[in-house]
């Protein structure tokens, strides 16, 4: 049964949760073609989303086994001692939280962007629509006495 929506300029219109349209092929190809193009971007988003964990983690890892071998090989033939390597590996620990907050930095702020851009576009949306509407049903802003 559709239900009663009230509008906020005081008007009011029949909402229908249900699709009442005749069942269709077309339809159904339809909707089957945008889940699958959601679900290609999902898999994108988290193929890109992993690869690049996987490059830091790589990376992160890597510098500790580089300076093991290249120590190691120093320690070797009595070029460093292995105080140097251990505390060698102990900066680049440190290393990494920084960049971790840096990353999350990054990510924060294009998830702000992201939002910012959706609500000004809302916004200049509902701004274009504004004028379209008669001067009596324009009570957003009316104040009564």
């Amino acid at each position: 049964m559709p239900a009663r929506a009230s509008g906020c300029y005081g008007s009011s219109a029949l909402v229908s949760t249900v699709d009442t349209r005749a069942p269709s092929i077309e339809r159904d190809l339809s909707d089957g073609k945008r889940i699958d193009r959601v679900l290609q971007l999902n898999m994108g988003i988290y193929k890109f989303k992993f690869s690049m964990n996987f490059l830091m983690n790589l990376g992160s890892h890597l510098q500790v086994v580089a300076a093991l071998l290249i120590g190691g090989w120093m320690v070797h033939t009595d070029q460093l001692e292995v105080g140097g390597i251990v505390a060698f590996i102990s900066g680049v620990g440190r290393l990494n939280d920084p960049w971790g907050d840096l990353v999350n930095y990054f990510r924060d702020l294009s998830l702000t962007q992201v939002k910012y851009r959706l609500v000004a576009d809302r916004v200049n949306q509902l701004s274009e629509r504004w004028p379209t509407f008669p001067i009596e049903e324009r009570k957003a802003f009316r104040v009564e006495a």
